[in-house]
């Protein structure tokens, strides 16, 4: 609330000050991560400094590399084909706009600025192509059909409303199985077909308690950390044929 009551008051800037095209916040910048979580949603908030203007809101995860493979028939059997890696892949992508992004701005700044799905599907660039450009244009596809599948790609179908023509407010879901590490939002003040202004705001989500200590153990050892795994299945699965069988 208090926020938000900061952002009003930016409407109050005097004329003959010139003030930044747009302002915007997350209300939490960090977003904790613990064995019981089921996801969360990230609110943005600003306010426009020039009537008239749009935004465009982008929330961005931790780049990974995601690894796709083609099937292919050798002896009549289906094997693994060779690997298409794909480097610094958004592990979130979440888009929100007052209008259709192809509507605001060129192709050409999408595709520099990353804003859109086509855009983001352009920037996908792997390691070393093993296929040729038609086929490499189905695989960057299925990477991102693939993490819209997850929910780790949104684009909000429905456009942001702007309340007294500056102040908005952006909500995105993230999922229970999102990446752990540095976010960013990216907010673009746009007009007349040109970004008059932009602002970018990091958020973390980060594991905390025990989800933390078995998370860095299991980087810090991970043959100890199979073996226990194994070994408390073992146990389990021993117990559990006992328990039926002493019934």
């Amino acid at each position: 609330m208090i926020r938000w009551l900061l952002a009003a008051l930016l409407l109050l800037t005097p004329h003959g000050t010139r003030a930044q095209a747009v302002l915007a916040d997350v209300t939490d910048p960090l977003v904790a991560i613990t064995t019981g979580f089921s996801g969360t949603e990230v609110t943005v908030f600003g306010t426009l400094e020039e009537a008239g203007a749009d935004v465009i809101v982008v929330l961005r995860g931790p780049g990974q590399t995601l690894k796709l493979r083609h099937k292919q028939r050798v002896f009549g059997l289906w094997l693994n084909g060779p690997a298409q890696l794909f480097v610094q892949v958004p592990g979130f992508y979440g888009l929100a706009a007052t209008k259709p992004v192809s509507s605001l701005l060129s192709l050409e700044d999408l595709n520099q600025n990353r804003l859109g799905l086509s855009a983001l599907q352009a920037s996908l660039d792997p390691v070393r192509a093993t296929s040729g450009p038609e086929v490499l244009d189905t695989d960057r596809a299925a990477v991102v059909s693939e993490l819209a599948k997850r929910g780790l790609i949104v684009q909000k179908p429905e456009p942001i409303r702007l309340l007294a023509g500056r102040l908005f407010k952006v909500n995105f879901a993230l999922p229970s199985n999102v990446p752990v590490g540095p976010f960013q939002v990216s907010v673009y003040a746009v007009k007349d077909r040109q970004i008059i202004g932009a602002i970018t705001t990091p958020l973390i989500t980060s594991q905390v308690g025990i989800a933390a200590d078995v998370h860095d153990w299991a980087y810090i050892h991970p043959l100890i950390y199979a073996l226990v795994s194994l070994s408390l299945a073992v146990l389990m699965g021993g117990f559990g044929f006992w328990a039926f069988r002493a019934r």
